[in-house]
């Protein structure tokens, strides 16, 4: 079906918005991804306060993010619902990127962790602010099935360049230029440096949409009564759609970050058998291979989107996500290191389609639930959805800790990990993260929002209230 001129989406508006999701990566993995590293590794912390701090993070997001969205659907200002935070937002999400990484080396475990605890509630704050706007942002960008489509592929495109830096980010921190005054490596100093460059390049990617985006459903959502905080939640778990995808994406999130999190270890103490170096050159390398992959896929996923149904292209990129993490089993060989690396080559083109689809469903389904409510609540939804989304990856990484806990993992400096504890690592790396996304493949399945039914839900709420 052709999208008409008046449902496009200007170039200027898809490349803010689209560039701004740079932040969303950021924010949401930097912290996960160098945090191990940093705290457990360097630092000696256990692995498993580490993955409970992490959950702490979600566990504050889980009050945080309705009640921002909740604050956000019920403002009135001159300059819309959305724009005001993103601005405040951006500047304060930057000041706040570098905390956790000044930890002090030399302070005791328990004043480490509690710096890790105390930052990241600070910076989790502030994230909470821009990031739930800057969602709901997306869900009122077009009203176009396809359109919306599109322009997550701007988002898909930029977020690839930051998993880039995410994926280099440990490498960084080991460049010879980051010593003690011995002479010594010190990756924490590489640490701070490179959360200060980012956030400076956080501020100036979060103010694009403030100053360049117009809200479309503005108008609309004016005119109708402020809501309750229950009521807008509550919205949200009554739209079968919307906790249909929502389900299918914790999955997905939980058993793609599970990867990641049990990763690490199966890279440095099977495939690098310890070389800390080669480590975070194979993370940064797979990083660059995954990006180059995650940009070839993103035409190829409008074209299969349009083809055959959002929901379809889900199921079959979900399906390679399975076999991709069954074959780790023969791919990670610490005889031939750099062919792990094939690993998350296959996983990448459908890592990138299921991102680039999944805002685009969970817009469909705040026009089903317009349908139902006759209110306009994307924040709610927007609120909702990033908390599942980062509760389900912090959960995935965090399960890392007690599985490789419970593997026989030993914490602390310069210590050697059995050979049956690293067995036992790599059989959860293979086969826990295949089990999550199997139960996601089942549950995409009932999802009903086709193209068809979006049009007519079109069709019905504009005979309703008007064309926006």
């Amino acid at each position: 079906m052709e999208t008409p001129n008046s449902d496009r989406v200007p170039l200027k508006t898809n490349l803010a918005y689209g560039a701004a999701a740079m932040n969303n990566v950021l924010f949401a993995h930097l912290p996960q991804h160098l945090a191990t590293p940093i705290y457990v590794a360097l630092l000696g912390l256990s692995p498993l306060w580490v993955s409970m701090a992490m959950m702490l993070f979600r566990i504050y997001d889980a009050f945080t993010d309705p009640v921002m969205g909740w604050i956000s659907d019920n403002t009135r200002t001159r300059w819309g619902r959305r724009r005001p935070y993103l601005l405040v937002g951006a500047i304060l999400c930057g000041l706040s990127m570098p905390l956790m990484w000044f930890v002090g080396p030399d302070w005791g475990p328990h004043q480490q962790l509690a710096w890790l605890i105390g930052s990241g509630l600070v910076f989790f704050t502030c994230t909470t602010m821009y990031l739930v706007p800057y969602f709901s942002l997306f869900y009122e960008i077009t009203p176009d099935y396809n359109e919306r489509t599109r322009v997550s592929a701007y988002s898909a495109f930029f977020a690839k360049l930051a998993t880039l830096i995410v994926g280099w980010a440990w490498y960084f921190t080991q460049l010879p230029y980051f010593k003690n005054a011995d002479g010594q490596s010190n990756p924490l100093l590489g640490a701070q440096a490179l959360s200060i460059i980012l956030a400076v390049l956080t501020v100036g990617l979060g103010v694009l949409p403030a100053l360049l985006m117009k809200e479309r459903f503005y108008q609309v959502a004016s005119q109708q009564a402020k809501t309750s905080l229950r009521g807008n939640i509550k919205s949200t778990f009554q739209n079968k759609p919307f906790m249909i995808l929502t389900a299918f994406a914790v999955f997905f999130a939980a058993g793609s970050f599970l990867v990641w999190g049990l990763e690490f270890y199966a890279r440095l103490y099977w495939v690098c058998q310890g070389d800390v170096a080669l480590a975070a050159k194979l993370g940064g390398t797979e990083a660059t291979i995954s990006t180059l992959l995650g940009f070839a896929s993103i035409p190829a996923t409008l074209w299969f989107s349009s083809r055959f149904g959002k929901s379809n292209t889900l199921f079959f990129a979900m399906v390679l996500c399975v076999v991709s993490v069954l074959c780790r089993w023969w791919i990670l060989n610490p005889s031939y290191p750099w062919f792990s690396l094939l690993s998350n080559a296959l996983m990448a083109p459908a890592l990138t389609c299921i991102w680039q689809i999944i805002p685009s469903m969970a817009a469909d389904c705040v026009d089903y639930d317009e349908l139902q409510t006759g209110t306009r609540n994307e924040g709610g939804y927007a609120a909702m959805f990033s908390w599942f989304m980062k509760a389900s990856f912090t959960i995935g990484l965090s399960l890392a800790g007690p599985i490789v806990i419970w593997c026989g993992f030993q914490s602390g400096k310069d210590i050697t990990q059995t050979a049956e504890t690293i067995q036992a690592i790599r059989l959860c790396d293979t086969l826990l993260p295949a089990l999550i996304l199997v139960v996601g493949l089942i549950v995409i399945r009932f999802y009903p929002l086709t193209a068809g039914r979006m049009a007519e839900i079109r069709d019905e709420l504009e005979a309703r209230r008007g064309k926006v």
